[in-house]
């Protein structure tokens, strides 16, 4: 028996049974059950096309393919696919028996085989390319999952006839469709078309590139590395809209119409001449009257539409919530909820609406809502569009401690009694401190208390976890050494689970800090003596205990198939248990560490999109993402726990530095740096450094809400703030006298228009004289500050009726601004003035870019106009300016008036949303022309330069894309948080910092080539000891760990030598699993010079990072290039780890320094804001046998 063996498994897929079937059906579970109202497996569909890259690139993408695939009267399955391992004219068959996967065997059609070998069109496949080729047995896996999925056993499974299509021609695939057109009309045959669609790059020598205006000669060209880098569209839209038009072509059902596209544009769509042989048969079928395009003769491309929805939500005990972006493990901080005074979030939960269809049919995708709990009453519900509180709800029982989601229906799930529920849904129920269980429905768009399942109790005991076994089974951990089961239709008790009397010499009662179910309805519970116990689902019996922690486990999550369990505890241990045995009915612990400084509070997991991860916290702030699926293969990795937008600013001409947090803003004077202090080693030294900084001002505002946003005027003279209620202003005044420096605040009024409502962000112009104001719901206004603060300060104010900023109406999609997120993406994250205060952007987490120009357009000294009026109409939706000329037209405020920049529309949408929005400000020795460049930096850390008023991007930009930088900036993992430039004395240098880095770029010169050189060198000898890119394939965790790391005491990849019958022998790599059954999945690289070429507008590609554990080297280290050793030149660029965690960077100093204006020579004088972790205020914590804390020490 000869069976052709699974050659990339355990490199391009998982080689583990268990690994390889939960990844599938992860990917199936994710594609909806309808597509274009089409109950899947659409009925008839027996046509797939289907890519055959490395799963953890196209996994995802072939479960729409699969999933709409009709199996229910197949007895063969042809599997067509393209050949890169030998050279081929026509098509070759294999003459193996069987085809092997990690999953089980398929046996191959040997009856239909031979009758394809008759038609003597059908060359021999070879036994060495037959095991090399990757194009057919990508989708072996996924044909006998589906199989599996639909047949009861193996042995009823169709059989395969797996065929390798060469280059071909027009009446060639036409011939070969001739000979497949019979089996093609046969419902018993269903066709497995494996494509790729375009490679882009040199590799293949195609760089087609589509503008998103062509010319009248040509619709597009050939770029050359010569070329500037397009970006109206970006290289990887062009891309898109090139295999659209494939895709179109396709659609259509013409053969020739296909062929006519591929040499208009020459696509090298990798599976064309299968696609061709296929769609030839087609036609020929059409023609014979057999099949036609109203029953189903056509290919239609099935694909989501949706916008990446996932967020993770973290909840502060300040009140705040953040939102974070996984972004594939770049992991981006979009916004902050603010909370306020006496406020704290306890719990939280996601829910999704049910999915909607509008008048025309389309299905909108349900609406995410997130709710939240704070230990008193009250469920909330947050707007995350104004990020403020959308609804609450509460009753008549006890404080809240515990929060859950019910799981999402199933497409036609009915109750037991066969009625359809009236609310598809997802509901939420709560655990109260009076033993109360009460449950809130969230239909109809609103958030009201349904039932009180459990009234309170005698035994006053508290209920403090709980979670859903099935949409109507509740589980409910309690303080009473018992979990107690429940059914939310009616309130019934279905069983009371005891766990017996706690240690003895510790308390009586077992407190039940969580509760987890698994899919296959088992409990897993954590408790106060330190155990795991794993129930019986139906039963309610307990089948395990394991005593991992040495303290209260307060914490669990699990995958997705239920195989793996993590619990967090008050010793600070996070464990990880894994299903063991061959029956996989017992649990093993594998792994514990210490990964928190404090107790593990709260985890929750994900699993999907390539990702799998768990994300735990408690109260040392920090959120750690751990590994899921490649536990023990992968780093953790540690979350900045403090807000990744600077809270600092300062005023350099006073030497004013100010930090804002909660409800307070305190402002300081840094005195200037002796020598002696500048290189403070000593205590005695350190001393006289922190006695140069002084408390000048402190401001507290009232009312309950914690700040938002907050801006000082560059003069000193004047303070914003900005909470969800109000916009506050304050005037800075030196008291003089013996106060010394001491600083007086005194609040100006603001007319109604300005304070009401507040804002999510504010900011004063460079010289003061504008106020821009970013209100909740993303209207942005400004209004002119008059009078002079230096000379008359009493006459400082702000006039009354603002100027509006609307922003460009963006075309997008009813689906995605009614459905998921909404308008969320719309949100304006940043804000930037030029130097001369005459250009502001702004920019939102959908990565466009609005400008506005301030033009002079009377007398500056006229008086003051109070009659203009706010409109109230939004400008934070994609269409929240339909008329073009309200849009653009201006008001006119003491002479001067905002209008939209006419280039706006030029610039680019970006990859990524921005994290650093920066205008370069220009040194004496450039024209004032140049004071448009606005520098951008992405979450996918893409430096892009552009001319604001252009909409183009700058010379040095374009000869210097994020490709060009060196290695150790594109493999940071923290986000950058902000910058700030030196251009004195004709520098013009930009300093970019995260929370753990700080980065030099001099703009004055291009990269060297052989600094580009020297990189692609090392990343040579990287690849070749195994080490390059260990971002590549991550889950959205930490970096790979590598090789010689690993536990298992041998390398993720060995040799297997092999000896054929001519004495020659053949050596091929192959993938080994770790310890903990962890796999190294390989990708195809068929789009790596695509990636390279377009690494500056491709948010995949920027992703391709590398990186340590956490991003970052060692603590303290310096690295600094000086081209190529020469002393004569500065430096290109210079990086620094030595400070960590970083709360802001700030210019100091005198005037030239900040601003680098006219002949500027000073050099610069910064500030840098440290906040380290030990010097959080933390509760006390438990300390184990032999454990110290270190500062006792």
């Amino acid at each position: 028996m000869s069976t052709r063996a699974a050659s990339h498994a355990g490199s391009w897929y998982s080689s583990a049974p268990a690994t390889l079937s939960r990844e599938l059906d992860g990917w199936l579970a994710q594609v909806p059950d309808t597509i274009d109202d089409n109950k899947l497996p659409v009925p008839g569909a027996r046509v797939i096309i289907a890519p055959h890259a490395g799963y953890s690139y196209s996994g995802p993408a072939a479960a729409w393919a699969y999933k709409s695939l009709d199996l229910s009267k197949a007895k063969r399955i042809f599997l067509l696919g393209p050949s890169h391992t030998m050279y081929l004219s026509g098509c070759a068959i294999s003459s193996q028996e069987y085809y092997a996967t990690p999953l089980g065997n398929l046996k191959l059609d040997q009856s239909t085989i031979k009758e394809l070998q008759a038609t003597s069109k059908f060359d021999a496949w070879k036994a060495k390319p037959e095991e090399a080729e990757h194009s057919l047995e990508m989708h072996l896996p996924y044909i006998y999952k589906v199989l599996a999925n639909t047949f009861k056993s193996p042995d009823e499974f169709p059989l395969l006839v797996p065929v390798l299509v060469g280059a071909t021609s027009g009446p060639t695939e036409r011939s070969y469709g001739q000979i497949f057109a019979p089996y093609l009309a046969d419902p018993t045959s269903v066709f497995v078309v494996s494509s790729d669609f375009c490679h882009w790059g040199e590799r293949f020598q195609y760089t087609y590139y589509l503008p998103a205006s062509p010319s009248a000669n040509s619709d597009g060209y050939s770029l050359s590395r010569r070329d500037k880098t397009p970006t109206n569209p970006w290289i990887h839209e062009s891309i898109g809209r090139i295999d659209k038009l494939a895709m179109d072509a396709i659609e259509q059902g013409q053969h020739q119409g296909f062929l006519d596209n591929l040499k208009d544009t020459g696509n090298t769509v990798c599976g064309r001449h299968p696609i061709g042989v296929i769609m030839a048969a087609l036609e020929i079928l059409e023609q014979d009257g057999k099949i036609s395009a109203e029953n189903g003769g056509r290919f239609k491309f099935v694909r989501t539409n949706k916008s990446d929805t996932l967020r993770l939500a973290i909840g502060r005990a300040n009140g705040d919530i953040e939102i974070w972006n996984p972004l594939n493990g770049a992991w981006f901080q979009e916004t902050i909820l603010r909370g306020g005074q006496d406020r704290s979030v306890d719990g939280l939960a996601w829910v999704q609406d049910p999915d909607e269809e509008d008048h025309d049919g389309k299905i909108i995708p349900g609406k995410l809502r997130l709710f939240s709990i704070g230990y008193t009453t009250t469920v909330t519900e947050w707007d995350l569009e104004r990020l403020q509180p959308l609804r609450q709800s509460s009753g008549n029982h006890g404080e809240i401690w515990c929060l859950a989601a019910q799981p999402q229906i199933a497409p036609g799930q009915q109750q037991e009694n066969g009625a359809s529920e009236a609310w598809n849904g997802q509901n939420l129920i709560t655990g109260c401190t009076d033993g109360a269980l009460v449950l809130y429905s969230t239909a109809d768009d609103d958030l009201k208390l349904q039932r009180v399942l459990v009234r309170p109790s005698a035994k006053k005991a508290k209920i403090i976890s709980v979670n859903f076994q099935d949409r109507n089974i509740v589980v409910a951990g309690c303080t009473d050494s018992t979990i107690r089961v429940y059914d939310t239709r009616n309130g019934a008790s279905i069983r009371s689970i005891s766990l017996g009397s706690g240690p003895s010499g510790g308390p009586k009662e077992i407190i039940v800090w969580a509760v987890k179910c698994l899919p296959n309805g088992n409990i897993v519970s954590g408790d106060s003596t330190g155990e795991l116990r794993i129930w019986d689902g139906k039963t309610y019996t307990l089948l395990q205990r394991i005593k991992s922690h040495r303290q209260d486990i307060l914490s669990l999550a699990a995958s997705t198939d239920g195989s793996t369990v993590f619990s967090g505890g008050m010793d600070r241990r996070t464990v990880v248990y894994k299903q063991s045995g061959g029956s996989k009915s017992r649990w093993a612990e594998v792994s514990h560490k210490r990964l928190h400084n404090h107790d593990v509070k709260t985890m929750t997991s994900f699993e999907g999109r390539g990702m799998s991860f768990v994300v735990s916290g408690g109260p040392d702030a920090t959120p750690i993402v751990l590994p899921l699926r490649e536990f023990g293969a992968e780093n953790q990795r540690m979350l900045p726990y403090l807000p990744q937008e600077p809270i600092v600013q300062s005023v350099p001409s006073k030497r004013l530095l100010m930090s804002w947090w909660d409800r307070e803003v305190h402002i300081w004077r840094v005195s200037k740096l002796t020598q002696a202090s500048e290189n403070a080693e000593s205590d005695s030294e350190s001393e006289e450094r922190h006695r140069s900084r002084k408390l000048v001002a402190k401001v507290i505002i009232k009312g309950e809400a914690n700040i938002n946003s907050a801006s000082v005027a560059a003069h000193g003279g004047l303070l914003a703030l900005s909470t969800n209620s109000e916009v506050k202003l304050f005037q800075l005044r030196s008291r003089g006298g013996n106060q010394g420096d001491a600083l007086r605040v005194s609040k100006l009024d603001l007319s109604e228009r300005l304070s009401r409502g507040g804002a999510r962000l504010v900011q004063f112009s460079p010289d003061g004289q504008w106020l821009v104001i970013v209100r909740r719901d993303n209207r942005i206004v400004a209004t002119r500050i008059v009078g002079d603060v230096a000379k008359s300060p009493s006459t400082v104010r702000a006039l009354p009726s603002p100027a509006k900023l609307s922003r460009l109406d963006r075309k997008v999609d009813k689906a995605t601004r009614l459905g998921g997120l909404g308008d969320y993406e719309r949100n304006i994250n940043r804000i930037a003035f030029s130097s001369d205060g005459r250009i502001l952007a702004v920019s939102d987490l959908a990565g466009y870019i609005d400008t506005w120009l301030l033009k002079d357009d009377g007398d500056q000294n006229g008086p003051d106009s109070d009659d203009i009026v706010e409109s109230d109409a939004s400008s934070g939706s994609s269409s929240d300016e339909s008329d073009e000329d309200n849009a653009t037209k201006s008001i006119t405020l003491k002479g001067q008036s905002w209008t939209r920049n006419p280039s706006t529309s030029s610039l680019p949408k970006l990859p990524a949303a921005a994290v650093v929005l920066s205008f370069r400000p220009c040194a004496a020795s450039i024209a004032a022309e140049t004071d448009d460049r606005l520098l951008v930096v992405t979450a996918t850390s893409a430096v892009f330069e552009f001319e604001a008023k252009s909409g183009k991007l700058t010379a040095w930009s374009r000869s210097n894309p994020t490709t060009k930088f060196p290695d150790e900036f594109k493999g940071l993992r923290d986000q950058a948080m902000g910058c700030f430039w030196d251009v004195a004395d004709s520098k013009e240098r930009l300093w970019l910092y995260g929370s753990k880095w700080m980065f030099m770029f001099d703009l004055s010169r291009d990269f060297p080539p052989e600094m580009e050189a020297n990189a692609q060198r090392k990343r040579k000898h990287l690849h070749i000891t195994g080490q390059d890119n260990p971002r590549k394939g991550t889950s959205g965790a930490g970096s790979k760990i590598p090789d010689e790391q690993l536990t298992t005491g041998m390398s993720r990849k060995m040799q297997r030598v092999t000896h054929e019958d001519d004495n020659s022998k053949q050596v091929r790599e192959f993938s080994v699993r770790n310890h903990q059954g962890i796999l190294d999945d390989d990708d195809d690289n068929d789009e790596e010079d695509h990636h390279r070429m377009d690494e500056a507008g491709t948010a995949q590609g920027k992703l391709r990072r590398g990186g340590d554990a956490e991003g970052t080297q060692a603590g303290g280290e310096l690295t600094e290039y000086d081209d190529e050793g020469s002393s004569d030149q500065p430096p290109h660029w210079w990086h620094t780890y030595k400070y960590r965690p970083i709360m802001g960077v700030v210019a100091l100093g005198g005037e030239a320094a900040a601003t680098a204006g006219a002949h500027a020579t000073s050099s610069l004088e910064i500030a840098l804001v440290e906040r380290p972790e030990w010097e959080l205020e933390l509760p006390p914590r438990y300390y184990g046998d032999q454990e110290w804390e270190k500062r006792g020490l």
